[in-house]
């Protein structure tokens, strides 16, 4: 090959390195311009950060009260602009709302954030991705609550298919096993047994897989189960379950209002099996200690737990006119 041949190619090769060299700049160069204006809103804003952990710890007032702060700086901050960021303080003012049982507010900032960050394309760090599922467990929560079957199924198909996008990592990710959680209750209330079953199942094995410390997770989807199982006309297997729901609750620590939520929802549902196996009795002291145990977390979150505690009031009347009835 002659001395020009050589040369030719040996431009070409220059030209491609860089080609190649100004192409990865260029990412990096637009990475970073997305990257910035959501961290850098949210980063002047501490009280982001502090709502979320005190959401986490269970510390639903102070959470709020940060999560309004939090939003009502975000709105001066952008003035409009960078709507990523106060789409990420909508979801967790709407978060906020709905754990303390305020739901139609909830849905207030919960629907145009998820509308928002379903469409958000930065490179972020995961703050975006993460608000984004957050939002939609929180909507999937508060449509139930508010009986809007359809569109909480919806919800929860939404945060699985979100999960999915981090593949392989998802199953080691709590918000996947609430999501899984979330989507067989879901599936259950719309009469979709099997369905249900299978996702609770499938939420189960995840969670065990990855914590062998007592997890909330792990007790409703115990409590779940059971309940299937009822629906199925099987209550001689629901009953292994729920006692199994019930002592997994019972090793909680009783500090956070969900756990004790967890331990009345997993007294309840055995208290259900108990009666479908005709031991009002025993059904009735289960039913008696949850409606006790809700009835201290409506002291403390009346909108939240107002609805479940006349629920479990009526079931725990049936249970004693049953009872009655059996002792006479």
């Amino acid at each position: 090959m002659s001395d020009k041949w050589v040369d030719f190619l040996r431009y070409l090769a220059l030209i491609g390195v860089y080609v190649f060299g100004a192409t990865i700049l260029a990412n990096l160069v637009l990475r970073v311009r997305r990257l910035a204006p959501t961290r850098r809103t949210l980063a002047k804003i501490p009280e982001y950060a502090l709502a979320w952990r005190a959401l986490s710890r269970g510390e639903y007032a102070e959470g709020l009260d940060l999560a309004w702060r939090a939003y009502e700086e975000c709105r001066e901050l952008t003035a409009g602009r960078r709507r990523n960021a106060l789409a990420c303080c909508e979801v967790l003012l709407g978060t906020a709302l709905q754990e303390a049982g305020r739901h139609e507010e909830a849905l207030v900032y919960l629907r145009p954030a998820e509308a928002t960050l379903a469409k958000a394309r930065e490179y972020d760090g995961g703050i975006v991705r993460g608000a984004y599922g957050a939002g939609v467990l929180a909507l999937a929560e508060s449509l139930s609550e508010l009986d809007d079957r359809a569109e909480a199924l919806a919800a929860t198909e939404r945060a699985l298919h979100w999960h999915v996008r981090h593949g392989r990592r998802r199953h080691s990710m709590p918000s996947y096993h609430a999501a899984l959680y979330l989507h067989g209750r879901e599936l259950l209330r719309s009469a979709q047994v099997t369905e249900a079953a299978r996702a609770a199942r499938t939420a189960l094995e995840a969670r065990r897989a990855t914590t062998s410390d007592p997890d909330v997770i792990v007790a409703l989807c115990l409590a779940l189960t059971a309940e299937i199982a009822v629906a199925n006309d099987r209550p001689e297997l629901a009953l292994p379950v729920a006692e199994e729901a019930v002592a997994h609750s019972r090793m909680l620590s009783a500090a956070p209002a969900a756990h004790r939520a967890a331990l009345a929802e997993a007294l309840t549902i055995h208290a259900r099996v108990l009666g479908a196996l005709d031991r009002p009795a025993e059904g009735l002291a289960a039913i008696t200690e949850s409606v006790e145990l809700t009835r201290k977390l409506a002291e403390e979150l009346p909108d939240r737990y107002r609805s479940a505690l006349a629920a479990r009031e009526t079931t725990m009347a049936d249970l004693a006119s049953s009872d009655n009835e059996r002792t006479r």
